[in-house]
């Protein structure tokens, strides 16, 4: 049950989720204010290439800690033995996603 929840509270209540909406809620609401910010993208090509280039970089970034923090040699071993440790590499993992959904978006 408790493994159910913690899935629930990742793909629902998750900040990643709420941040993927707010675009959508911002063209639906007040679709003047996202074409002023979409704007710059159609004019030129390096705005766009640098919002891909964003979630790229934060997928290198979580990649590199992520599993040096998961890394199954030095202090860290002691993870292992931590009960929510699943939920931590579940995490991981959906930081993982939410960063190659952001890119190809």
């Amino acid at each position: 049950m408790k493994r159910l929840l913690d899935i629930l509270r990742l793909l629902v209540v998750s900040p990643e989720l709420a941040t993927a909406l707010v675009p959508f809620a911002a063209y639906m609401y007040a679709p003047s204010l996202a074409d002023v910010v979409v704007k710059p993208m159609k004019d030129g090509l390096a705005f766009g290439l640098a919002a891909a280039a964003l979630p790229l970089g934060m997928l290198a970034f979580n990649y590199k800690e992520g599993f040096d923090l998961l890394s199954l040699s030095g202090g860290r071993k002691v993870l292992l033995e931590w009960p929510d440790y699943p939920m931590l590499k579940g995490r991981l993992i959906a930081a993982f996603v939410w960063c190659i959904v952001g890119s190809f978006a």
